[in-house]
């Protein structure tokens, strides 16, 4: 049928494209936008939305726009002679023009395009078909076009679109021949449109980490600007190795979700990357809870509760707490318990005082204690004698008894409130029932007992009396016959202290028996021992020496217990390596510190070490404690020490490996 005779292109020449390397110290780098169009003649445009090239946050600069048209007209056409004579050269010709811009960047391209036949075309007289009738088939005329700039190219930067607009007209003539008929269909114009951003590097992207442990990929300024970390040019996301959150546990018990650091600083248990607070994973809090014993113990308050104490609030210390003390309580069956005074008074018990051990003394037991009006109360001892009455025993019940009325007894050395009976036996002028000792000076009495002289004799008296005389009184209700005279008489204790006994039980107690029928009143044994503070801040009877070789403080000879406090000795405590605080050394190992010493003072004395980075303890921080860090990379062994995980989260990584290039060089 035909053939196409050639392509003709008109228009500017290809510019060469300025290729990516480096340049003047900077990398260039191309841009390309290459979009394709595609519409009917006759004639038609298209409008191409293209993205204006994005500085993003000054990494690189703009040096040159390009518009790079490629393009082809085509169309379907069929043509006849219509002349009554052949028509030699029969041609098909194509002619028009291409524009296209982009902003201040255009190209306008002309388009003249010839199909000739393969001779002379003639003529039937049949129109449609015949030697006069050509099918050409689809006709193109291709069209290539650039223009480009190096100026005004502010209009180009920026984030949004800027439209390229793309124009084509043309048509089609019979050539050699008088009189034609030509028929096209599909005439368009269709290809793509480039644009080229020719561009200057400025700094390269790297990884960004964000508060979610996500990392992306872009430039330093676009990080930060979106609340990132930039982990530094070229830095792969694959190895930025950002932080991932986790679930942080507080001391209260209370759980937030954070980074390593952080939850640190903040004084919290970090729980591990990719932990959650959901399910509530922090244990509860605990604190300093009182016991009624008087000891401490740091619990939670439900473990508190069960064990029957007092709760000062959450991390409280022990140490801190000030837990009323506790001492010996007696009841009155004569069983001791170690516990606090409001216990022990709101139970019925005796508080025999602060710090007081149970093994230190012996409670009495209830007893009946007759009043002078012949009633008769159950209580101690020590109460019965405080109210003027008398004690008829341990354990005696008043149901078992009668106890009688008493008046004044007059002796020639004082007075007795006792019973008739009583008075007439001791050699007495009883003046009558519920009469008080008025007429003579009162002597102080319990009841009636044997009372041992020195030679052994014996005679029935009441404790005053006996003792006033100078003998040995056996006790309420003992008698002279049979005699309990023996070699009862004062024993002075170390502890310089006086008891009447017998020589053997003097022996036995460490004292010095003063012989048989001396009462304790004219031994005058001497003070040669007294009150001895411990370190626990305890008390005991002892001599001097043995007080200084158990490292306590001797208060002096005749000192008591009862004559004054004995304050613990204390010290510094070092929690951890940043915390410090004064106290006992048992306060100290029970909260888990490091003691350092009696009399040390947190004022003088410091927890911190020397040098927290010097891995390998030469002095400096150096290449052989950041191949410490290196070498002991991931998490730490279940046990044993993790000298390389400064951070204190379980792990051995990024932020240890920071702290050591952070303080590199010579400690301080």
């Amino acid at each position: 049928m035909g053939r196409h005779s050639g392509r003709l292109v008109l228009g500017a020449a290809l510019a060469s494209i300025v290729a990516v390397g480096a340049h003047g110290g900077t990398t260039e780098a191309e841009e390309v936008h290459r979009l394709a169009f595609d519409f009917p003649l006759a004639p038609g445009m298209q409008v191409i939305p293209i993205s204006k090239f994005d500085e993003r946050g000054g990494s690189r600069r703009l040096l040159q726009v390009t518009l790079l048209l490629d393009a082809a007209v085509s169309a379907d056409v069929t043509a006849e002679n219509d002349a009554p004579d052949p028509a030699p050269e029969f041609a098909l010709s194509l002619s028009g023009f291409v524009t296209s811009a982009f902003g201040s960047v255009e190209t306008v391209t002309g388009v003249s395009e010839t199909f000739e036949t393969d001779g002379v075309a003639g003529s039937d007289g049949v129109t449609g078909s015949g030697p006069d009738f050509w099918d050409f088939g689809t006709v193109i005329a291709i069209v290539v076009d650039m223009d480009t700039t190096l100026t005004a190219l502010d209009g180009f930067i920026g984030t949004g679109l800027l439209d390229a607009e793309v124009f084509a007209s043309g048509g089609f003539v019979i050539t050699s021949a008088t009189d034609s008929t030509l028929t096209f269909n599909d005439f368009r114009a269709a290809g793509t449109v480039s644009v080229i951003y020719r561009h200057e590097v400025l700094f390269t992207e790297g990884g960004c980490c964000f508060d979610d442990g996500s990392c992306t990929y872009v430039f330093e300024t676009e990080c930060l600007a979106a609340g990132g970390s930039f982990q530094g040019e070229l830095v792969e996301c694959v190895s930025a190795a950002c932080p991932q959150p986790g679930a942080c546990c507080f001391p209260d018990g209370t759980c937030d979700e954070g980074f390593a650091s952080t939850c640190g600083n903040e004084g919290g248990v970090y729980q591990g990357a990719g932990t959650t607070c959901v399910g509530d994973p922090c244990p509860p809090p605990v604190g300093a809870c009182c016991l009624g014993d008087g000891t401490c113990q740091e619990t939670t308050i439900e473990e508190c509760d069960t064990l029957a104490g007092t709760y000062a609030g959450n991390q409280v210390l022990c140490a801190d707490a000030d837990c009323p003390p506790a001492g010996a309580c007696c009841f009155g069956d004569g069983v001791c318990t170690f516990m606090l005074v409001d216990l022990c008074e709101s139970g019925g018990g005796v508080f025999r005082g602060d710090g007081i051990e149970c093994d230190q003394i012996e409670c009495p037991a209830l007893g009946a204690c007759c009043h002078s009006d012949g009633s008769c109360s159950f209580m101690f001892q020590e109460d019965c004698l405080d109210i003027g009455g008398v004690y008829q025993g341990e354990n005696v019940a008043c149901e078992s008894l009668s106890c009688p009325v008493v008046g004044a007894c007059c002796f020639s050395g004082g007075c007795l409130q006792i019973s008739r009976s009583e008075c007439d036996a001791s050699g007495g002028k009883y003046l009558g029932d519920l009469t008080v000792c008025t007429e003579c000076t009162p002597i102080v009495c319990n009841g009636l007992g044997a009372c041992c002289f020195p030679g052994g004799t014996c005679s029935l008296a009441c404790e005053s009396v006996c003792e006033f005389e100078g003998g040995v009184y056996y006790g309420n209700g003992t008698e002279c016959s049979p005699s309990p005279c023996t070699e009862r008489g004062a024993c002075c204790l170390p502890d310089g202290s006086c008891v009447e006994n017998e020589p053997e039980e003097c022996d036995m107690l460490g004292g010095i028996h003063n012989g048989g029928g001396v009462n304790c009143h004219d031994a005058n044994c001497p003070a040669h021992s007294g009150a001895c503070c411990l370190v626990d801040g305890t008390c005991t009877i002892s001599a001097a020496t043995d007080c200084l070789a158990a490292g306590g403080g001797f208060q002096g000879e005749g000192t008591t217990c009862d004559t004054g406090t004995c304050e613990p000795a204390t010290g510094a405590c070092c929690l951890g390596d940043r915390f410090c605080l004064d106290g006992t050394e048992a306060d100290c190992v029970l909260a888990g510190g490091t003691f350092l010493g009696l009399d040390t003072s947190c004022l003088t004395e410091s927890c911190a070490p020397p040098c927290l980075f010097d891995l390998d303890g030469d002095g400096e921080v150096g290449f052989t404690d950041l191949l410490s860090v290196l070498g002991l990379w991931g998490p730490c062994p279940a046990t044993g020490p993790c000298i390389a995980d400064i951070d204190g989260d379980g792990m051995v990584g990024f932020f240890d490996l920071l702290s050591v290039l952070s303080a590199w060089g010579a400690c301080p």
